[in-house]
């Protein structure tokens, strides 16, 4: 009967021992898992911009693209008045040099 009673508690410890150990093993994955995943959103947080700050930014290169889309057009009607008038200076010298002209 005593052998019984060793093997019994025998027993009782082995399968306690293996719940331990079984508890154990999963609570290491579960925190390995937590670390992967913690891991994770950190580096999102760290590369990922948020999309409040991206918005300004956009919205001021929009603007400044707006300002060199604008700039551009004043030159383009410069240029434009620039040709105009050289053509039409090009052709009161033909009329000035064709009436002095020695005939």
């Amino acid at each position: 009967m005593d052998g019984d009673l060793i093997a019994s508690i025998g027993l009782l410890l082995a399968i306690a021992g293996g719940m331990v150990v079984r508890d154990r093993f999963v609570t290491k994955s579960i925190r390995d898992g937590d670390d992967q995943l913690h891991k994770r959103i950190n580096e999102v947080k760290d590369v990922y911009v948020r999309r409040d700050d991206l918005n300004q930014h956009i919205t001021r290169l929009e603007r400044a693209v707006e300002d060199v889309k604008g700039e551009l057009r004043e030159m383009r009607r410069h240029h434009e008045l620039v040709i105009t008038t050289m053509q039409a200076n090009t052709e009161l010298l033909k009329t000035i040099a064709k009436h002095q002209a020695p005939s």
